[in-house]
């Protein structure tokens, strides 16, 4: 698999595999876990952690353009979220969650319709103060454990050094993402990872879960 393809050739493998859907995704799909608790997505806040249930109680219909980066702050736990984005077209609002000393936990986007989270974005590694994974398979991973576990993407992209995966659920008709970012070599996130993974190339930086009803 060329992990840096050149514009050409990754506009010819999109072309190539832009129907490929990856069936190991259905059992994977009830494997999600968020900070070592399984979830399941679509699912509320609570699902991420008790702590986060107050924010289930928000009614997001109700969010408009005028609201983008407006922040909602728990009392109780001091935990917020930051509006960032509201799509009325594809009816989602984007949200950004702190907890109570503003560290970066994760983004979310929620559907409008269901009130429910339909996506989890753990692409911001540095910042991050939690840990999203499929199976096995999150940060820390190589994408040489990805393409073993789950063969070919969909799709991939040499701007974003992304790897997608699709699975369309055919009892929910919800389609499923899931996206890889990496980088070369982390040789400057030395901190982060520790000496032992400074050798690894091609590390996972980042994971993306969402889910839709292309229908729609």
């Amino acid at each position: 698999m060329n992990w840096h393809p050149s514009d050409e050739e990754e506009e010819e493998y999109n072309n190539k595999h832009k129907n490929d859907e990856t069936p190991i995704l259905k059992d994977m799909l009830n494997d999600i876990s968020f900070n070592g608790k399984k979830i399941k997505i679509p699912c509320k806040f609570k699902d991420l952690g008790e702590e986060y249930s107050v924010f289930d109680e928000i009614d997001f219909t109700k969010c408009s353009k005028s609201m983008e980066w407006f922040t909602i702050t728990d009392k109780k736990t001091g935990n917020i979220i930051e509006i960032f984005g509201v799509d009325y077209v594809m009816h989602i609002v984007f949200l950004k969650l702190f907890d109570k000393n503003k560290n970066f936990i994760t983004e979310t986007c929620v559907d409008l319709n269901t009130n429910k989270i339909i996506g989890i974005w753990n692409d911001d590694f540095k910042f991050l103060k939690s840990e999203l994974k499929l199976g096995n398979l999150g940060v820390g991973s190589t994408m040489n454990e990805v393409y073993a576990k789950l063969g070919l993407p969909l799709s991939i992209s040499n701007v974003l050094n992304s790897a997608t995966y699709k699975y369309l659920d055919k009892e929910s008709g919800l389609t499923y993402y899931v996206s890889f970012f990496y980088f070369d070599k982390m040789a400057n996130y030395k901190k982060l990872y520790g000496e032992s993974s400074l050798v690894q190339n091609n590390l996972v930086t980042g994971i993306v879960i969402d889910c839709c009803n292309e229908e729609d």
